[in-house]
């Protein structure tokens, strides 16, 4: 129950962060919006740092605002206006299934934000806790994290 309050009160912040920035100023048609398909965002959550679920829904609050403040900055923000693009949490085993998953979204230009988390409260100093993918079209975020299983 807890796990579902998290990813309900992430998805309501990402929705306002990026209506926010939404409306603060319409960019006209790229390159990036040319072509078709549904879009998405997918958050991955580190499963072995045993972060409560306060935690992941703060660690998922820094990446959805680092990647609407990046999607604004790069005036990508049409991705985020063509419709109600999905987002998914989805879980990740370890660091190292997690860089794997980012490294081939990289490769492929997809948009990548990685949350290093400060170390003051329940992980480390520099834990790797979750990481946003997107915006960008589903088919493409699929092809690499199609196999993962929700948070």
């Amino acid at each position: 129950m807890k796990v579902a309050i998290v990813i309900v009160v992430t998805a309501v912040i990402a929705h306002i962060l990026l209506t926010k920035i939404k409306n603060h100023k319409k960019s006209g048609t790229t390159v990036e919006n040319s072509r078709n398909g549904k879009i998405k965002g997918v958050l991955l959550v580190r499963k072995d740092l045993k972060m409560t679920p306060g935690k992941v829904a703060a660690q998922a609050m820094h990446a959805a605002y680092s990647a609407g403040m990046e999607a604004n900055r790069k005036k990508s923000m049409s991705l985020w206006n063509s419709g109600c693009p999905t987002k998914l949490a989805l879980k990740v085993s370890s660091k190292e299934e997690m860089k794997d998953i980012t490294d081939k979204c990289i490769s492929q230009n997809i948009p990548v934000f990685k949350i290093f988390d400060a170390g003051r409260t329940q992980v480390e100093p520099n834990s790797w806790t979750v990481s946003f993918i997107g915006p960008c079209y589903e088919s493409e975020i699929d092809s690499i994290t199609g196999h993962l299983s929700l948070y």
